[in-house]
């Protein structure tokens, strides 16, 4: 059974198939549309049409829909079969800029925000935490991202490595976090490094704090680096590809998968490009290319169970 959350906290039952589930909601914002139209033109004195058209979406229950949001119930389609206790299966990503993301049904998405960046640069290692400002709700659930660069004359020694491990470490002391991700875009020269910085790191975690990292596609269809890394997820990151887009979106597409089994349980897509299908039963981590927004939540879901 499909449920919808409302603006006005109501709860209703809708239909129990995603087609009518579709179907509803669908009415629901042509509806809206409508109203919207026709409350414009109740300003110059036509105001019938907007009390008429009020009457149908109480009775279609679709008051306030532009604020609807699926219940929990209703994101199978893209739910892991198991998820890791407490790391939501939609997470929007929270990057550089400030954001404010107290609406969100913490249910339903949980937030992956940029904790902190780490510059490796020569036998130095510099850090930089997070400087703008993350509003959530009090019980959000955080995957706490560490972004690494590193530049061409980084030693990538043992120190660096101690030294990094140590820092993302740290952001697991933070409010609400409930899992970890690193993300370095690491080159062929520097996998060895990165390899043994997530050993370190599984070695020196809680055991029931998943590890995820951001992959490249192209580590997920012909690289065999990450085989075998003790981490929990591959994030595929599927937006911003350039060349390599029309390879992953034929792979995709097709009855193949990703090559790498750590590659297969989750996704990064972004708001702002269409991927046309992937299987179901990944966890998704959503950039917006601007601050998250009510109407953006609403859009995305609306994707997502279109």
């Amino acid at each position: 059974m499909y449920q919808w959350r409302f603006a006005r906290g109501s709860v209703v039952d809708c239909a129990s198939s995603s087609r009518d589930l579709i179907r509803d909601a669908t009415l629901c914002w042509i509806l809206l549309i409508k109203r919207n139209r026709l409350s414009r033109r109740a300003k110059s004195g036509d105001g019938i049409y907007e009390s008429a058209l009020d009457t149908n979406l109480s009775s279609t229950n679709c008051w306030y829909c532009r604020d609807l949001r699926p219940c929990p119930s209703s994101i199978r389609s893209i739910a892991r079969s198991e998820p890791h206790a407490g790391h939501p299966e939609i997470n929007a990503l929270a990057w550089e800029g400030p954001e404010d993301l107290r609406f969100i049904n913490t249910d339903d998405v949980g937030v992956a925000f940029l904790a902190k960046t780490i510059r490796l640069n020569g036998h130095s290692v510099f850090m930089r935490p997070r400087l703008q400002p993350l509003l959530v709700p009090d019980n959000a659930k955080l995957v706490a991202v560490t972004r690494i660069e590193a530049e061409p004359d980084a030693a990538l020694d043992s120190a660096q490595r101690e030294a990094s491990v140590k820092e993302i470490i740290a952001v697991t002391s933070l409010p609400r976090v409930v899992a970890v991700q690193v993300d370095f875009d690491a080159t062929k020269s520097q996998q060895g490094f990165y390899r043994d910085l997530l050993v370190r790191l599984r070695s020196v975690l809680p055991p029931g704090m998943p590890i995820s990292i951001t992959a490249l596609a192209s580590w997920c269809i012909g690289d065999d680096w990450i085989s075998g890394l003790p981490v929990d997820e591959a994030v595929p990151m599927l937006f911003r590809l350039g060349t390599g887009t029309n390879e992953v979106a034929t792979l995709l597409q097709s009855a193949h998968d990703f090559r790498d089994p750590l590659c297969r349980d989750s996704l990064g897509i972004s708001t702002d490009e269409r991927w046309r299908k992937f299987s179901s039963g990944r966890r998704l981590y959503v950039f917006h290319p601007r601050p998250w927004t009510k109407q953006a939540r609403a859009a995305l879901f609306w994707e997502l169970h279109r």
